[in-house]
C-alpha cells in the first residue's frame, strides 16, 4: 500500500492487488483498491449491503483520467458562460437547472457543459464502475474539491461522504498528485511492460513531469 499527503490536508492512497474477476485480462494488471482523503474524509468509501468498502477496480481508468485531465485541473479550464463565488456544487445545480427559450442554445450549452464535466469530473472516465462523484475546480491559488453522492441513493452502494467541497492549497495538491502518479504509473508499466495503454498514461506522464520540474 503506498500513501501520498496527508489526511487532513489531501492524501492519496493505493494498493495494487490481484483481480479477482480477471474479466479483462488486458488491463487486470491495474486492478487494486483506491482511496481519496479530503480534509479527513474519504471520499470512496461506502457500503454494499452493508458492509463497508473501499473502492476497487481497474485502476487504470482513474489513473488514465487524472493524467489526461490534469491540464484542466490545475490549469485554466473556467466554468462556461458563468462564474460564481458559490461552491462547485451549487454551480452545477444552477447549470442544471437553467432554462433556454432557445433549442438552439440549450443545445450548445448544454455541449459546452457536458464537455466541461468530462475534464473535471472522474465519474465520466470510470470504466463501468461506481466511484465516488469527485470534480476538481481550480480556484486561483486553490483546487476545490467537490463531491455529490447523492444520487447513488437508489443503487447498491451508499457512500459515507454524500455531498460537499474543500479547497486544497494548488501548489500542494500539484505536489501530492504528481507524487502519486509518478509512483502508479512506474508500478502499472512495470506489472506489464508491453501493454500500449499502461505504456501510454506512463509516456503522457513523464511529459507533465518534465514540464513541473521546469514550470512549477
Amino acid at each position: 500500500m503506498k500513501k501520498f499527503g496527508e489526511k487532513d490536508k489531501l492524501q492519496l492512497i493505493y494498493e495494487l492487488t490481484e483481480d479477482p474477476f480477471e474479466e479483462s485480462k488486458y488491463f487486470s494488471d491495474s486492478w487494486g483498491t483506491f482511496e481519496i482523503y479530503v480534509r479527513n474524509k474519504d471520499l470512496c468509501r461506502g457500503k454494499i449491503n452493508g458492509e463497508v468498502k473501499k473502492y476497487e477496480w481497474n485502476l487504470m481508468y482513474v489513473t488514465e483520467w487524472l493524467v489526461d485531465n490534469l491540464e484542466y485541473i490545475i490549469g485554466h479550464d473556467p466554468f462556461p458562460l458563468f462564474q460564481s463565488e458559490k461552491n462547485l456544487n451549487d454551480i452545477l445545480e444552477t447549470a442544471y437547472d437553467k432554462e433556454w427559450e432557445d433549442d438552439l442554445e440549450f443545445d450548445l450549452w448544454y455541449g459546452s457543459l457536458n464537455t466541461w464535466i468530462r475534464r473535471h469530473a472522474w465519474r465520466a472516465e470510470s470504466g463501468g464502475s461506481l466511484i465516488s462523484d469527485v470534480c476538481f475546480y481550480r480556484r486561483n491559488d486553490k483546487i476545490e474539491i467537490a463531491w455529490s453522492n447523492e444520487d447513488y441513493k437508489e443503487k447498491r452502494i451508499e457512500y459515507d461522504c454524500k455531498k460537499g467541497s474543500e479547497y486544497i492549497d494548488r501548489k500542494y495538491f500539484i505536489d501530492v498528485m504528481f507524487e502519486f502518479l509518478d509512483n502508479i504509473t512506474e508500478d502499472l508499466y512495470q506489472k506489464d511492460q508491453d501493454n500500449e495503454t499502461f505504456k501510454k498514461i506512463k509516456n503522457n506522464f513523464d511529459l507533465w513531469l518534465k514540464r513541473k520540474e521546469n514550470r512549477f
